[in-house]
């Protein structure tokens, strides 16, 4: 069983917050982690409380991502950092704690450290180097489909 897998699901659920808002990106979040699950198990059933981590990580990308208020790449890389550690090391760093904590005992948090974070890191990573410059690119295309041509769309910057 390996301890650590490489999914890009998550890129669906952040062009979803960027796109969308936060509804949507918990709708996307859940059933990507869902259909995963069931399509691909790794070490055994679907578990419920994953999902639900999972729709939880959807909502944070969604507050922290929705276009309407990242009007500038510096911002939208601020942001996607922000909610990227936010939701690798809050929401399923401590919620698979809370998930296999009964399972395994005290000896979980030694097994947490050594086994999870580094995945977890290089997910985040990995997210990083992908999602900014593909957020980057849609900008354009998106800000021209769905935003009025009488709204401002100028990035201020500091004097």
């Amino acid at each position: 069983m390996p301890f650590a897998t490489l999914s890009l699901a998550i890129l669906a659920v952040i062009v979803a917050a960027f796109i969308m808002g936060p509804r949507w990106a918990m709708l996307v979040a859940g059933a990507a982690e869902a259909l995963a699950a069931i399509m691909f198990p790794v070490g055994g059933a679907w578990w419920p409380e994953i999902t639900v981590g999972w729709i939880l990580a959807g909502l944070i990308f969604g507050f922290f991502l929705d276009r309407r208020y990242n009007k500038c790449n510096k911002v939208l890389l601020v942001n996607l950092i922000l909610s990227s550690v936010f939701v690798y090391v809050i929401i399923h760093l401590f919620y698979m704690a809370g998930v296999f904590y009964f399972r395994l005992g005290a000896a979980f948090w030694t097994i947490l450290l050594i086994n999870r974070a580094w995945p977890f890191a290089v997910m985040m990573v990995i997210q990083i180097v992908i999602a900014f410059p593909l957020l980057a690119y849609l900008r354009r295309p998106i800000d021209k489909f769905l935003i009025a041509d009488d709204e401002e769309e100028e990035c201020s910057t500091v004097q």
